[in-house]
C-alpha cells in the first residue's frame, strides 16, 4: 500500500516515463486498474508511487519478500464467487 508521508508520489505520464520501457500512460492505467499497480487518490488525481513500481515489477521478477497487491474489483468477484461455491459444496451455507 501507498504511504504518502513517506513514498514519491507521481502522476501517470510521470509514471510512464520513469519505467526504462517507456510504456504508454494506458499501459500503466490499465496496470493501476487491474489492481497490478498500487495508487492512491489525492484531490480527484489518481497517483502512483516510484516504490509502488518497484514493488509491482519485484512482485513480476518473482522476488518472495514483496508483499501482494489487493486483487482488482473484477478479481475479488471472482474469488467471492468461487468461495461461496465451495461453501455450498461443503453445506456450510
Amino acid at each position: 500500500m501507498i504511504s504518502i508521508e513517506t513514498e514519491t508520489l507521481i502522476t501517470l505520464p510521470q509514471a510512464a516515463r520513469r519505467i526504462p520501457t517507456h510504456p504508454h500512460p494506458a499501459t500503466v492505467h490499465r496496470w493501476a486498474m487491474s489492481g497490478k499497480l498500487e495508487w492512491v487518490w489525492i484531490g480527484g488525481r489518481r497517483y502512483r508511487s516510484l516504490e509502488a513500481i518497484k514493488r509491482m515489477f519485484a512482485r513480476d521478477n518473482g522476488s518472495v519478500d514483496s508483499p501482494p497487491v489487493s486483487a482488482s474489483f473484477a478479481e475479488r468477484r471472482r474469488q467471492i464467487a468461487e468461495a461461496d461455491r465451495e461453501a455450498d459444496e461443503l453445506g456450510l451455507v
